[in-house]
């Protein structure tokens, strides 16, 4: 496993480079105070403190001018991201923002910290670094991990089977398949799982992290799929753009821009969309590479055979939603199944 951060696969180029400037304000101003008022912040950094649309509010006579409290200004959650990051690089110790409610703005209370480095230096040595174009590895060592402690071998799986009909076998696999996935899945997640099977047209089964009350902000894993599986059915519900664009973003941008939001089970199957999208390697997805034309063949597959049991079972190598390897399953109308091992990164 590697190193604990959130949105591992995200890029932190904009907010480093904000923190950076933040940290020359502080350089500049560093013998004359331990606090300041967040408007000097915001003149050095050319922003606009106070963007927000004046709204009236009467009572009677008196009217009343207000302006949207800075809680809810963007850039004071980007600059509070911001300090965050230069306490985790040591150039503070601390730092609080004080609401002053009468002027609508914050004061800010500093401990400085004892890193003395450039600030270059320091980043290439944290784990904000590298920054853009960042890609998770699939290493030779965590392809053998893999292999030997994730993967599950289904030919013998299959060998076990007593039933001959495929709602039969169907129905054996759904009984079997889900405790050793589940088991898998606490072999790749070294901190107690909180997972929630949710039977919808296709059953999920969820590790919802967020549950954890020993979770912290340095010392965590995302809420994830463990695995999403069924029978596939025609998909009568247009697809929902709209929601599909508002799942998994985040303002800082992917650092890997060969990186789609793919299904776990695709639309056509009956999937949906919320936990159903996950980071997917575009050649996969779109069926670009050798990869993914097979991937797109047990799809189409699927859509084509109405009622063909399927799974899509994700493997993870670090502690983000996303998976390194995708493990795909189809149980063929002759009782075979065909199962395929897709790299993610």
């Amino acid at each position: 496993m590697t190193k604990r951060r959130k949105y591992y696969f995200m890029d932190y180029t904009k907010l480093v480079a904000q923190a950076k400037k933040i940290k020359a304000f502080l350089d500049k101003n560093r013998d004359e105070f331990d606090a300041f008022h967040y408007k000097n912040l915001g003149k050095f950094l050319r922003k606009k403190l106070y963007n927000d649309p004046v709204s009236v509010k009467k009572d009677g006579d008196k009217a009343t001018y207000l302006r949207s409290s800075l809680i809810n200004n963007q850039a004071l959650v980007t600059n509070r991201k911001c300090f965050v990051i230069l306490k985790d690089l040591g150039f503070i110790k601390s730092f609080e923002f004080e609401l002053v409610a009468k002027q609508d703005s914050y004061i800010i209370h500093v401990e400085f910290g004892l890193e003395q480095r450039p600030f270059d230096e320091v980043v290439r040595q944290s784990e904000y670094f590298p920054l853009a174009g960042e890609k998770q590895q699939l290493t030779d060592d965590l392809r053998a991990t893999i292999q030997s402690e994730y993967l599950i071998d289904y030919a013998q799986i299959m060998s076990q089977a007593a039933a001959t009909g495929y709602s039969d076998i169907a129905a054996y696999l759904m009984d079997v398949l889900p405790d050793l996935w589940h088991k898998k899945y606490q072999a790749m997640t070294p901190d107690d799982t909180f997972i929630q099977i949710m039977p919808r047209d296709f059953t999920l089964a969820f590790d919802v992290q967020s549950h954890n009350p020993y979770q912290t902000e340095d010392d965590f894993i995302e809420d994830r799929v463990v695995v999403f599986y069924g029978l596939s059915q025609k998909s009568e519900v247009k697809r929902d753009t709209t929601r599909l664009a508002g799942y998994l973003r985040d303002v800082y941008g992917w650092t890997d821009k060969d990186t789609d939001k793919g299904h776990f089970i695709g639309h056509s199957l009956g999937g949906g969309v919320d936990e159903n999208i996950f980071p997917q390697k575009k050649q996969v997805n779109r069926g670009l590479s050798a990869g993914g034309k097979v991937y797109r063949a047990m799809e189409t597959y699927c859509a084509e055979n109405e009622g063909t049991y399927c799974f899509s079972r994700p493997v993870y190598c670090d502690f983000s939603t996303r998976p390194f390897v995708l493990e795909y399953g189809v149980l063929k109308h002759d009782g075979t199944l065909w199962v395929e091992v897709f790299e993610n990164v």
